[in-house]
């Protein structure tokens, strides 16, 4: 396995595996709690693999880009160990807006030209994930200023907050004026009223004009109107995008992401929700209001991430790697994700 190492196409700084980590879990800080979270199992520690291949590099490739997104660390996700294995020297870059961290390899025309046969980079990790409770209170929020919230605040190129997303946000929440009675009340509305279909046209980016009009979607339709409605209430929310974990699993390879989101209140810090599986699974109603299940793991955060270096974006949100060749966007790249239950 490759050590992180300069690259010379870009001339940025060496990091040492100490950096990796540093780069990884800088800011946050770690808290052991023992209340009851009302799910079944209170943490998961995962061995994880996540690779990917483009069988061919085209013939008019002249600059090659990849850009994959890392398992972030926070309170209740601690990346324990992270490796790379690539065969050209690599970076780790964040993006400015949400410091999303991603692995970054950029070939030349001559390293093209020098490769042969499929070219294969993969990262590996060791994560343990933690249940999230709203009776969990020994982690202390850190102070966040409200010019950073706003972005959290601001319409992104689909989630939108006026119009009928507004409307709705006001009938709903009714003679609520507290936050988090407004958020709940939200979230029950969609819960109820939505539908998870990933049939027809339109569903599956994450659009909350559609989720408004259709009530049908994927998570990240859910979690769009969501964000949207709360948003229309000046309710700071955000977009959380990971992969999910089959709770009765010990090992497997997962086929698709799964996003939900997270609300901030004052003093008190972010607060998650999982709408779209809790329509799937109406006894997880309650518990995925302010709480999470250990079934997940996470990697980035927002929506229109605009990558260090990318010529072709922004991304309307970040999960599978990020491919260009000569600067377009190049979608002949295959990924696999596969985790295994630590012993």
């Amino acid at each position: 396995m490759f050590e992180l190492m300069e690259n010379p196409l870009l001339k940025l700084k060496f990091f040492t595996t100490v950096a990796v980590f540093a780069l990884l879990t800088a800011g946050y800080a770690y808290s052991e709690d023992t209340n009851d979270s009302g799910f079944a199992v209170e943490s998961r520690t995962l061995d994880c693999t996540y690779e990917v291949t483009i069988e061919e590099i085209p013939n008019t490739a002249e600059a090659l880009s990849i850009w994959v997104p890392l398992p972030t660390a926070n309170s209740h996700q601690n990346v324990l160990s992270i490796g790379f294995d690539t065969p050209v020297p690599f970076i780790l870059v964040s993006d400015e807006v949400y410091q999303n961290r991603f692995i970054h390899v950029q070939l030349s025309e001559e390293q093209i030209d020098n490769h042969s046969g499929p070219f294969k980079l993969s990262v590996d990790f060791r994560v343990r994930r933690d249940v999230v409770s709203p009776s969990r209170t020994t982690f202390k929020f850190p102070h966040i200023a409200q010019a950073d919230l706003q972005k959290y605040l601001n319409d992104s190129n689909l989630i939108k907050s006026g119009g009928a997303i507004a409307e709705e946000a006001i009938k709903v929440v009714g003679t609520a004026t507290k936050p988090w009675d407004q958020a709940g009340k939200i979230y029950s509305h969609i819960v109820d009223t939505m539908k998870y279909d990933k049939t027809g046209n339109g569903w599956g980016r994450g659009d909350s004009v559609y989720a408004c009009t259709i009530r049908e979607g994927n998570c990240s339709d859910f979690h769009s109107l969501f964000i949207g409605e709360l948003r229309s209430l000046e309710i700071p929310a955000r977009f959380i995008m990971g992969f999910p974990l089959p709770a009765d699993q010990k090992e497997g390879v997962i086929p698709g992401y799964h996003c939900w989101a997270e609300f901030f209140l004052n003093e008190q810090g972010w607060h998650p929700v999982d709408a779209s599986k809790a329509h799937q699974f109406p006894e997880m109603k309650d518990s995925l209001f302010g709480g999470l299940d250990a079934n997940r793991i996470e990697f980035t955060v927002g929506r229109d991430i605009v990558l260090p270096n990318m010529q072709d974006g922004p991304l309307n949100f970040s999960i599978y790697p990020h491919v260009e060749v000569n600067g377009k966007k190049f979608d002949d790249v295959t990924h696999t994700f596969r985790f295994k239950e630590s012993e």
